[in-house]
């Protein structure tokens, strides 16, 4: 198949075989910077899973596997554990009620921890309360841990 007739999705599974042999030509001082590309990447491809699994929810799409639920689905088509498929769900659902947080986690501004942690205090307090605080949420979340309250440390090469 052509390239660039190729999905997106295709494109980065093509990407991702490519991976191990130019991992394996990689100084492993150098793997660090490496580890946070790859975090970047798998956070963003988050918000557009979620993205798509909210609209597979909403269309029943999972139905026609004989699931009786997006969560039972996605353990079983996702490998997901019931814990994580639920969370997944949940997120998908909160992240539709908060598109600056989506569109920050689409881009790579926010983790996908920062991103459950938004729709976990969403379930809890209603995106309406967390809506007119999200400006100023996403920002604290740039340098926020995301199950802390503490800013990211910054560790020395010194120790």
């Amino acid at each position: 198949m052509c390239r660039s007739a190729e999905t997106p999705p295709q494109r980065m599974m093509s990407a991702l075989g490519d991976m191990a042999a130019w991992l394996s030509q990689r100084p492993s001082s150098g793997m660090g910077d490496t580890i946070v590309l790859y975090r970047q990447i798998i956070d963003r491809t988050e918000a557009f899973a979620a993205e798509a699994t909210r609209r597979f929810e909403k269309s029943g799409g999972y139905k026609a596997d004989g699931a009786l639920g997006i969560v039972p689905w996605l353990r079983d088509k996702a490998k997901l554990t019931g814990g994580s498929a639920a969370e997944h769900v949940e997120v998908a659902r909160q992240l539709d009620q908060l598109p600056r947080t989506e569109e920050a986690l689409q881009r790579g501004e926010i983790g996908y921890q920062h991103a459950v942690a938004m729709a976990r205090t969403a379930e809890h307090v209603g995106a309406s309360a967390v809506r007119k605080a999200e400006v100023n949420l996403l920002k604290a979340a740039e340098s926020m841990i995301p199950d802390s309250s503490l800013p990211s440390p910054k560790i020395s090469s010194t120790g």
